[in-house]
């Protein structure tokens, strides 16, 4: 996969790892994460991009010809606030760039990477999960019952009988309370927010 996609700041996420940030994009139904940032958090390089430049160079010396296919250069959001294209990858093939980078997190990120990425996809494919998630963790940062059922509440508009739906995420902010993401449902280019998902502006590594 090597052209970009168009914007995408409804679907782009900050994860963190041991303090690190690790931008990700939800892209073809899963997540997809900056290659440069995972590299950075594991290895703590101070030139991300040059050890990326040569970590390619071994990795296709080492026989992994899939290498270009397997990355995308997708739109992610950089210091400046602007969006430029990133070499990002899926949560298999950074497994496979783990496997070529000698680091003491490399275990504990694969184990994170992959909660991180199921989660969220148990969420699209059972939104009923989702909200039930929400519920929870707004009960554990003490909110109220009854205001918790309001933002629910909120969240949930009925979908048009005549369209089938299409689900993809997106950011959510319209009531200023902290939400991760919402599940959202595209109908002929227009965007209808329908269930809230998550809590939190960030996913934070146990």
């Amino acid at each position: 996969m090597n052209e970009p996609i168009g914007d995408t700041t409804e679907t782009t996420k900050i994860a963190l790892f041991k303090g690190r940030q690790i931008r990700k994009i939800f892209y073809q139904n899963e997540w997809w994460f900056s290659v440069v940032d995972v590299i950075e958090a594991l290895t703590e390089t101070e030139r991300p991009r040059k050890y990326w430049s040569d970590l390619k160079k071994k990795l296709i010396a080492e026989g992994y010809s899939e290498l270009s296919e397997n990355i995308g250069q997708l739109k992610l959001p950089s210091a400046d606030g602007k969006f430029y294209e990133t070499d990002c990858a899926n949560a298999e093939s950074i497994f496979r760039l783990i496997q070529s980078i000698p680091s003491p997190k490399a275990e504990p990120f694969k184990r994170w990477l992959a909660k991180v990425g199921y989660e969220r996809v148990q969420e699209i494919e059972n939104p009923e999960l989702a909200v039930k998630r929400t519920r929870t963790l707004y009960k554990l940062k003490r909110y109220g019952e009854d205001w918790i059922e309001k933002i629910l509440l909120n969240y949930i508009y009925k979908k048009p009988a005549s369209k089938k739906p299409v689900l993809i995420l997106g950011l959510g902010r319209r009531t200023g309370v902290p939400i991760d993401l919402s599940l959202k449902i595209r109908y002929n280019g227009t965007t209808n927010l329908i269930s809230l998902i998550f809590t939190n502006n960030i996913c934070v590594d146990s």
